[in-house]
């Protein structure tokens, strides 16, 4: 199961990312991601299950505007996928997850 965590805020103080992400190691000792913007932190940590390939990697971004972490299972994913597919959107992996 993986999982995810982030802050949004100026009072940094008490907020240390490393040791969030590695009390998390369990959740997730696949792979690991974060964004980092000005009073932005999102981080994950990832058990690949769906898509074995980088391109499962989180948190995802578009155009350095959106951000995605997702942590759940889409199980019809593969049949929204293929509706989505033939309306002409591409993606970029085989997982449940894609922007």
């Amino acid at each position: 199961m993986c999982g995810f965590f982030g802050y949004i805020g100026n009072n940094k103080k008490n907020f240390n990312e490393s040791e969030l992400s590695t009390s998390l190691i369990h959740r997730g000792p696949d792979d690991k991601g974060e964004i980092k913007r000005n009073n932005f932190y999102m981080g994950f940590r990832r058990l690949s299950i769906l898509d074995l390939s980088s391109n499962g990697h989180q948190p995802m971004s578009r155009f350095n505007a959106h951000h995605l972490c997702f942590n759940g299972e889409i199980y019809n994913y593969k049949e929204i996928k293929s509706y989505l597919k033939h309306s002409g959107k591409t993606f970029m992996g085989n997982s449940d997850t894609d922007l």
